[in-house]
């Protein structure tokens, strides 16, 4: 367990916090670029929202759909639905599965920084978030708790994106939860349709 409290400098490190989609709704009615500059506030040299690893989960899928014979297949992202298709017969070879959306997150930030690998926060409520790719996990509640502390409002802080916004945010290949979105499985040559 790391000593510093999330978005304390951890050294030469940085420290990244990835939001989850029910972070960005319990910060309501500050707007996600007003929680993004809140995170700032509290030290957080990076905000990352969780849809990047949606967006990282679709491309893999659409490989391991490619991959697939033709037929059926269930994208299995989530831990809880895997526990509840475990020993469903005939399902282990129809189906992808892959991390969740803020460990696919952590993972593409910790292999694409340079030098020590940043402390990783995730806010949000998703039970495939316990990785040992993510440093610190806390509920929305618990995140709201230690803005307060700190005294900090999502909702006082500046509308607008600094200078140290992250990168495109908009989705491109997926859906929430990290499918791809259907026109990219009938253009990528995959011929499926998403149920």
């Amino acid at each position: 367990m790391p000593t510093a409290s999330p978005g304390e400098p951890s050294g030469s490190r940085g420290s990244v916090i990835i939001l989850g989609a029910d972070a960005l709704l319990a910060a309501l009615p500050a707007t996600p670029t007003q929680l993004a500059n809140a995170c700032f506030a509290a030290g957080f040299d990076e905000v990352v929202p969780a849809s990047w690893g949606d967006e990282l989960l679709a491309v893999g899928c659409l490989d391991q759909l490619a991959a697939h014979d033709d037929g059926p297949c269930v994208a299995c992202i989530c831990p809880l639905v895997r526990e509840q298709l475990r020993g469903a017969s005939g399902l282990n070879d129809a189906t992808v599965r892959l991390v969740s959306p803020p460990v696919a997150a952590a993972l593409y930030i910790r292999a694409t920084a340079p030098g020590e690998p940043p402390r990783i926060t995730y806010v949000g409520d998703c039970p495939g978030a316990g990785h040992p790719s993510i440093d610190v996990h806390l509920s929305p509640a618990e995140f709201q708790t230690l803005l307060a502390e700190r005294g900090i409002v999502p909702r006082s802080q500046r509308p607008v994106n600094g200078e140290r916004a992250a990168w495109d945010r908009r989705r491109h290949y997926s859906l929430p939860g990290g499918v791809p979105a259907p026109r990219w499985l009938g253009s990528e040559g995959i011929g499926r349709t998403l149920v």
